[in-house]
């Protein structure tokens, strides 16, 4: 049995379904004057007409971003047990 072919570039629409988030929160965390600005947030590239997003860089966003939720919460959770 084969594995599953893992799509090097995402379109916004997969995207979405990818990370479980809807199209706006894309764009915001894209839009420097958005308050949901996310300078970490990987740039699309453009393919013809698309924009596309790299697989490898959006998993690595989101394991940063889940090491800093673990951080924060671990020391959210280690100052309130006090």
């Amino acid at each position: 049995m084969s594995a599953p072919i893992r799509p090097i570039r995402l379109s916004i629409q997969n995207l979405c379904l990818y990370i479980g988030v809807s199209a706006p929160t894309i764009y915001n965390k894209l839009n420097p004057k958005n308050k949901d600005f996310d300078p970490t947030f990987p740039n699309p590239i453009k393919e013809g007409v698309k924009n596309l997003f790299l697989t490898d860089e959006i998993d690595f966003w989101v394991k940063q971003n889940a090491e800093k939720q673990r951080n924060n919460d671990s020391t959210f959770n280690s100052t309130t047990n006090n």
